[in-house]
């Protein structure tokens, strides 16, 4: 009787994500991402909204582009309105 055989096989989970993974986002050459707490938002305003933020008022940003603080360099920005409202200050 071969060792092999009297143990139980062994089965890939069905419990395992199957799902695709989503888009990638980019990173930086020292691999920080968006959701990374090194990367700083630094957001652009209109001449409108940043008059508004003077006033009091609170505006949405017309660009957000995420920096890396260790390396300094700029790897991603985003324009659409929904990602936008997430960076209101």
């Amino acid at each position: 009787m071969n060792a092999s055989s009297s143990r139980p096989s062994r089965t890939p989970s069905t419990t395992a994500s199957t799902t695709a993974p989503g888009p990638a986002r980019p990173r930086c050459r020292c691999g920080t991402d968006r959701t990374n707490r090194a990367a700083s938002p630094e957001r652009e305003y209109s001449l409108a909204g940043a008059c508004y933020l003077l006033w009091g008022g609170t505006s949405v940003p017309t660009r957000v582009r995420f920096r890396c603080i260790f390396c300094g360099n700029v790897f991603d920005e985003c324009t659409d309105r929904a990602s936008l409202r997430a960076y209101i200050t």
